[in-house]
């Protein structure tokens, strides 16, 4: 089992960057992908359908869905979700 007690003035340190510092620059290194990392990339805009498939059942003869369907009004969108049941005629 390894100690729980260390002291961290003993761990080397780490080798410094080599990414073109000279002299009292001040230089930060990245590679060119490091601000796109974490960051969720744009869907496609999609007016043919809805990006959540209808939820379909039945509850005896009675046919239950819930659909979900954004659209893009001037300053706003409006995201609505919908419930439909289909009795038998």
């Amino acid at each position: 089992m390894a100690p729980t007690d260390f002291d961290l003035a003993k761990v080397p340190p780490r080798p410094a960057a080599k990414c073109g510092s000279s002299g009292d620059d001040i230089v930060v290194c990245a590679r060119k992908d490091a601000a796109m990392r974490y960051r969720y990339q744009r869907l496609p805009d999609d007016d043919e359908g809805s990006a959540v498939p209808r939820a379909e059942t039945a509850i005896g003869n009675v046919k239950a869905s819930v659909e979900v369907e954004r659209k893009d009004l001037p300053g706003a969108a409006s995201n609505r979700v919908m419930v439909k049941l289909k009795l038998p005629s």
